[in-house]
Formats: structure tokens, sequence, C-alpha cells
């Protein structure tokens, strides 16, 4: 199951130092891998009698304010002129969408899309006119940096825990996170285990390959949004689109990649699902995988979990593995125990974001 000597996927390998053997160990991409599915068939294998289990991926993205066009502009004139005027200001700006995809058709369309928006890019003045045009389902945070950190982690596995809570109560949610730093913060894996959410995990390097949104989602939803940005700008005028239509722009393309197709065929051809009988001859090849090879449903050791982490990462394994201690509970009244840690106040700067009812 593993490259022969020589085999260019070697190059890829990560090495770690084995403290109880004394010796440097090897680990190539597989074993990353099915460090994963092991993990993932574990949390499947918990699931009680008459839940369900709901395929969840998180991941996030960079879209830029502006979307220059292809190839193919002609110019006549002696001293041409740019056709589209853009200001560095507008070619740095931009957002981060926080995306959510699960395996349920009937329940993506109520999943947040979470676009953060930067204070200085998205005025104070634009906000009422935006969040009256969005979906229900795509929230706008504005803050002082467009970029995600663990404090709005903490708000968008809230948003998450209450749609589960009030329209898949009877699921058995496992939430798919690659390996930043951010998904795996105390506060985050906390918050997924208030929400009794499972936890798996891509391994680093490997989200290329293996996490359903880059493999399946963004890529197209990046290209639409390019196409659809060009569109709207050629019916509008100008050099680069109001802040309002962009944002606009966005949330149709989000709509139409994200929400209304189905993604459990990708969640199968990546190995989080159906024991991994259904990888995809891509994946398959791209690891060297042997056909048939099976995973079993038992905890990771410690040292097959590390694989999953960034380097120097330290985590609660208790919460990555077995989640809550009170496990299966949507009850609002049943809190589970939180070990003692800093107080985060996860909701300053965030009270523009109209969260369901609890």
């Amino acid at each position: 199951m593993c490259p022969e000597k020589g085999s260019r996927f070697r190059d890829h390998a990560s090495t770690f130092f084995d403290y109880t053997n004394r010796a440097t160990i090897c680990v190539l991409p597989l074993c990353e891998a099915a460090a994963a599915w092991r993990l993932w068939n574990h949390h499947a294998s918990q699931a009680p009698a008459g839940k369900r289990i709901l395929r969840l991926n998180l991941d996030e993205t960079r879209v830029n304010y502006f979307l220059k066009a292809g190839l193919g502009n002609i110019s006549m004139n002696k001293h041409p002129r740019p056709w589209q005027r853009v200001s560095k200001h507008h070619l740095r700006a931009g957002i981060t969408h926080v995306g959510f995809i699960c395996d349920d058709t009937s329940l993506q369309p109520l999943l947040p899309q979470v676009l953060i928006v930067n204070g200085a890019t998205v005025l104070k003045r634009d906000m009422a006119a935006i969040l009256a045009s969005l979906p229900d389902n795509v929230f706008v945070m504005r803050r002082k940096s467009s970029w995600n950190n663990a404090q709005i982690m903490c708000i968008i596995i809230d948003l998450l825990g209450r749609l589960l809570h009030a329209e898949a109560g009877e699921c058995f949610p496992i939430l798919l996170l690659d390996a930043a730093r951010i998904h795996v913060h105390s506060s985050v894996l906390h918050a997924c285990d208030r929400w009794a959410n499972r936890i798996a995990m891509v391994p680093p390097g490997l989200t290329w390959r293996l996490q359903p949104l880059d493999t399946h989602a963004f890529a197209a939803f990046k290209r639409m949004l390019t196409d659809c940005y060009q569109e709207r700008f050629g019916e509008a005028g100008g050099h680069v689109l109001p802040t309002v239509e962009w944002l606009l722009v966005v949330s149709a393309c989000v709509q139409r990649c994200l929400v209304y197709p189905p993604w459990g065929g990708a969640f199968d051809s990546n190995g989080y699902g159906s024991n991994q009988e259904l990888v995809s001859a891509r994946v398959r090849k791209g690891l060297v995988m042997e056909e048939g090879a099976a995973f079993s449903a038992t905890i990771p050791s410690v040292v097959e979990l590390r694989l999953l982490l960034p380097k120097g990462c330290d985590v609660d394994w208790f919460l990555m593995t077995q989640c809550s201690v009170v496990p299966y509970s949507y009850e609002a009244g049943i809190v589970a125990p939180v070990p003692p840690r800093r107080r985060m106040n996860i909701w300053r700067g965030a009270r523009r974001v109209a969260l369901p009812p609890a």
C-alpha cells in the first residue's frame, strides 16, 4: 500500500521523531489519509440507533474585490488606454467566504454561507442595503479585517449548531475541517462540543486531494464568479462594480455553485463515507492506494492523530476523538462542562449577524 523506493510520492512524505522508540519515522501521504479515514470511521461508528449521519464540510476561500477579465480585449487606438482602470486599493481588497456543504439536499439551502468583509472595503452606510438584498442563508460580518479567526469561527459554529438544533435534530453531524490552526483552537473545539458536532480532519498538505470543498466546489465557484462579474461589469459600466452589486454577484454564485448541487458523491469519492469503498480513482492513484483497501473504525493513536494537525499544534485530544461528554444532546438546558480557560467574548463586533431563534 506504500510507494516503492524511488517513487515520486516519497518526496511528499513527512517525518517525525518517535520518542518512545527513539527513532525517526517516515510517514507517507497514504498513512496520513488512513489516519483521517480511521478517525472518520470511528465517529461514524458512534452514531446511535435512529440517527442518520450528516456529513458536513467547512472551509474558507478568498474572494477578490476586482476580478480581471480574460484574454481577448482589443484596442484600435494608436495610444490605447486601459479598458479597466483599477486602483491598488481595489486590487488588494477582498473578502473571505466561509462555506458549508453537506450530503443532505434538503438541508443544504439552509446552511450558513458567511462573508467576512473589511470595514474599509464595505462601508457602514451600505450595510442596510446589503443585508436587505441578500438571501436568508448568506450572512455578512463586517470586521476590521476580512480574515477568519478563532473568534469568528465560534460564531459560525454557533450558527450551524442552532440550525441543526432546529432543522436536523434527528441527525448525527460529523464536521470535516482542514488542518488550519484556527479550526483546532480550543475555543472552536469547545463550541463544537457544546452542539455535539463530531470533528474529522483533512491532513495537512492533502486538502487539494481530500477536502470536498477544495476538490469539487471552490474552483467552479471562482470560474463562475469571474464570468458573472465581467458580465455584470459590462452591463453597469465604470471601472469597478459598486460594493452592493459586487456582493450580490458573489451571493448569486454561492447559491448556484454551493447550495444547489448535491454533494454526497464528493464525500464518498474523497473517502469520507461508505467505509472508503467509493474512493475515486484520482485519490487512489495519488495516494498509491491498493484496490479494496479497508480501514478500521478504531481510534487512531496519538502518533497518528498528530499527522492530522500542523507541526507544533497542541489540541484537546478528548474533544477531537470523543466530542461531547454529554453526547448526542441538543437540549438547550444541558451544557457540557468546559475546562477552565481564558474567557473569550465571541460576540463583540458581531451585532450585524442575525441569528436564527434558539
